[in-house]
Protein backbone atom coordinates (compact mmCIF):
# COMPACT_ATOMS: atom_id res chain seq x y z
CA UNK A 1 0.00 0.00 0.00
CA UNK A 2 2.81 2.40 0.89
CA UNK A 3 4.59 1.51 -2.33
CA UNK A 4 1.53 2.48 -4.39
CA UNK A 5 1.19 5.81 -2.58
CA UNK A 6 4.86 6.57 -3.10
CA UNK A 7 4.70 5.66 -6.78
CA UNK A 8 1.63 7.86 -7.33
CA UNK A 9 3.33 10.68 -5.43
CA UNK A 10 6.44 10.26 -7.58
CA UNK A 11 4.25 10.34 -10.71
CA UNK A 12 2.65 13.62 -9.55
CA UNK A 13 6.08 15.12 -8.85
CA UNK A 14 7.23 14.06 -12.34
CA UNK A 15 4.21 15.85 -13.88
CA UNK A 16 4.89 18.98 -11.82
CA UNK A 17 8.49 19.00 -13.01
CA UNK A 18 7.35 18.45 -16.60
CA UNK A 19 4.88 21.34 -16.33
CA UNK A 20 7.52 23.62 -14.81
CA UNK A 21 9.91 22.78 -17.63
CA UNK A 22 7.52 23.15 -20.58
CA UNK A 23 5.29 25.94 -19.23
CA UNK A 24 7.87 28.16 -17.52
CA UNK A 25 11.50 27.33 -18.33
CA UNK A 26 11.35 26.81 -22.12
CA UNK A 27 9.14 29.88 -22.83
CA UNK A 28 11.31 32.05 -20.54
CA UNK A 29 14.48 30.89 -22.26
CA UNK A 30 12.96 31.53 -25.69
CA UNK A 31 11.81 35.02 -24.71
CA UNK A 32 15.28 35.82 -23.39
CA UNK A 33 16.85 34.60 -26.63
CA UNK A 34 14.43 36.77 -28.61
CA UNK A 35 15.34 39.80 -26.51
CA UNK A 36 19.05 39.13 -26.90
CA UNK A 37 18.64 38.78 -30.65
CA UNK A 38 16.57 41.97 -30.78
CA UNK A 39 19.25 43.96 -28.94
CA UNK A 40 22.02 42.36 -31.00
CA UNK A 41 20.34 43.11 -34.33
CA UNK A 42 19.60 46.71 -33.36
CA UNK A 43 23.21 47.11 -32.16
CA UNK A 44 22.13 48.62 -28.87
CA UNK A 45 22.02 47.68 -25.20
CA UNK A 46 19.21 47.76 -22.64
CA UNK A 47 21.00 50.55 -20.78
CA UNK A 48 21.19 52.70 -23.92
CA UNK A 49 17.50 52.11 -24.58
CA UNK A 50 16.61 53.09 -21.00
CA UNK A 51 18.72 56.25 -21.22
CA UNK A 52 17.02 57.17 -24.51
CA UNK A 53 13.58 56.56 -22.99
CA UNK A 54 14.36 58.67 -19.90
CA UNK A 55 15.67 61.49 -22.08
CA UNK A 56 12.57 61.38 -24.30
CA UNK A 57 10.02 61.44 -21.47
CA UNK A 58 11.76 64.16 -19.44
CA UNK A 59 12.53 66.49 -22.37
CA UNK A 60 11.18 70.03 -21.85
CA UNK A 61 9.03 69.25 -18.76
CA UNK A 62 9.18 70.33 -15.14
CA UNK A 63 10.36 68.13 -12.30
CA UNK A 64 7.91 65.27 -11.57
CA UNK A 65 6.30 65.42 -15.03
CA UNK A 66 6.66 62.93 -17.86
CA UNK A 67 5.89 63.14 -21.59
CA UNK A 68 4.05 60.21 -23.18
CA UNK A 69 2.90 59.92 -26.80
CA UNK A 70 -0.75 60.74 -27.46
CA UNK A 71 -1.82 58.44 -30.25
CA UNK A 72 -5.05 59.04 -32.10
CA UNK A 73 -6.86 56.66 -34.39
CA UNK A 74 -7.21 58.35 -37.76
CA UNK A 75 -9.85 57.06 -40.15
CA UNK A 76 -9.37 57.68 -43.86
CA UNK A 77 -11.29 60.31 -45.77
CA UNK A 78 -14.68 59.00 -46.95
CA UNK A 79 -14.43 60.78 -50.33
CA UNK A 80 -11.75 58.36 -51.55
CA UNK A 81 -11.99 54.58 -51.84
CA UNK A 82 -10.27 52.65 -49.09
CA UNK A 83 -6.96 51.02 -49.81
CA UNK A 84 -6.14 47.94 -47.72
CA UNK A 85 -3.35 49.79 -45.92
CA UNK A 86 -5.52 52.88 -45.20
CA UNK A 87 -8.25 51.25 -43.18
CA UNK A 88 -7.17 52.57 -39.79
CA UNK A 89 -3.91 54.22 -38.86
CA UNK A 90 -2.47 55.27 -35.55
CA UNK A 91 -0.83 58.68 -35.57
CA UNK A 92 1.53 59.55 -32.69
CA UNK A 93 2.68 63.07 -33.45
CA UNK A 94 1.59 64.78 -30.22
CA UNK A 95 2.51 64.07 -26.65
CA UNK A 96 0.79 64.50 -23.31
CA UNK A 97 2.46 65.63 -20.11
CA UNK A 98 1.50 63.50 -17.11
CA UNK A 99 2.68 62.64 -13.61
CA UNK A 100 4.48 59.52 -12.38
CA UNK A 101 1.26 57.52 -11.96
CA UNK A 102 0.15 58.27 -15.52
CA UNK A 103 3.55 57.31 -16.89
CA UNK A 104 3.51 54.07 -14.88
CA UNK A 105 0.04 53.28 -16.27
CA UNK A 106 1.35 53.93 -19.80
CA UNK A 107 4.29 51.53 -19.26
CA UNK A 108 2.00 48.90 -17.71
CA UNK A 109 -0.36 49.08 -20.67
CA UNK A 110 2.51 48.67 -23.13
CA UNK A 111 3.77 45.56 -21.28
CA UNK A 112 0.42 43.75 -21.31
CA UNK A 113 1.43 41.82 -24.41
CA UNK A 114 4.02 39.78 -22.48
CA UNK A 115 1.59 37.43 -20.64
CA UNK A 116 -0.22 36.71 -23.91
CA UNK A 117 3.06 36.00 -25.67
CA UNK A 118 4.10 33.77 -22.77
CA UNK A 119 0.81 31.85 -22.96
CA UNK A 120 1.19 31.30 -26.70
CA UNK A 121 4.77 30.08 -26.31
CA UNK A 122 3.83 27.81 -23.40
CA UNK A 123 0.98 26.32 -25.45
CA UNK A 124 3.35 25.72 -28.37
CA UNK A 125 5.97 24.02 -26.19
CA UNK A 126 3.38 21.87 -24.37
CA UNK A 127 1.75 20.86 -27.66
CA UNK A 128 5.11 19.98 -29.19
CA UNK A 129 6.11 17.94 -26.15
CA UNK A 130 2.84 16.03 -26.12
CA UNK A 131 2.98 15.48 -29.88
CA UNK A 132 6.52 14.11 -29.64
CA UNK A 133 5.61 11.92 -26.65
CA UNK A 134 7.85 13.72 -24.16
CA UNK A 135 5.78 13.36 -21.03
CA UNK A 136 6.09 11.44 -17.78
CA UNK A 137 4.87 7.86 -17.90
CA UNK A 138 3.57 5.76 -15.05
CA UNK A 139 5.83 2.71 -15.09
CA UNK A 140 4.23 -0.58 -14.13
CA UNK A 141 6.46 -2.86 -12.14
CA UNK A 142 7.32 -6.46 -13.00
CA UNK A 143 5.65 -8.01 -9.97
CA UNK A 144 2.19 -6.75 -11.01
CA UNK A 145 2.20 -9.39 -13.77
CA UNK A 146 3.19 -12.09 -11.30
CA UNK A 147 0.17 -11.39 -9.12
CA UNK A 148 -2.28 -11.97 -11.95
CA UNK A 149 -0.60 -15.23 -12.93
CA UNK A 150 0.10 -14.10 -16.51
CA UNK A 151 3.10 -12.27 -17.87
CA UNK A 152 2.75 -9.34 -20.21
CA UNK A 153 2.93 -11.47 -23.36
CA UNK A 154 0.42 -14.07 -22.22
CA UNK A 155 2.80 -16.79 -21.08
CA UNK A 156 1.85 -18.41 -17.80
CA UNK A 157 3.78 -17.40 -14.71
CA UNK A 158 6.03 -20.19 -13.64
CA UNK A 159 9.23 -20.48 -11.71
CA UNK A 160 11.86 -21.29 -14.28
CA UNK A 161 15.51 -20.58 -14.20
CA UNK A 162 16.93 -17.79 -16.29
CA UNK A 163 18.70 -20.26 -18.57
CA UNK A 164 15.47 -22.13 -19.34
CA UNK A 165 13.67 -18.86 -20.09
CA UNK A 166 16.38 -17.66 -22.45
CA UNK A 167 16.46 -20.97 -24.31
CA UNK A 168 12.70 -21.00 -24.73
CA UNK A 169 12.63 -17.42 -26.00
CA UNK A 170 10.51 -16.15 -23.11
CA UNK A 171 12.73 -13.31 -21.98
CA UNK A 172 12.48 -9.55 -22.54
Amino acid sequence: MTFKILSVLLYVVKWLGWCAQYVFVWPAATLMLLLIMLFRMDNTTPGAMMAHEIASVTYDVHSGEYRIPACQDKTPDSRFPEAPSDRKRTVCSDSVITDAEGYAAHIDSSLQIIPGLWAVMAAVFVAMALFLGKRPYFHRHFDSGMRSGVFRYGTPASRMSTDDGKQGGEHE
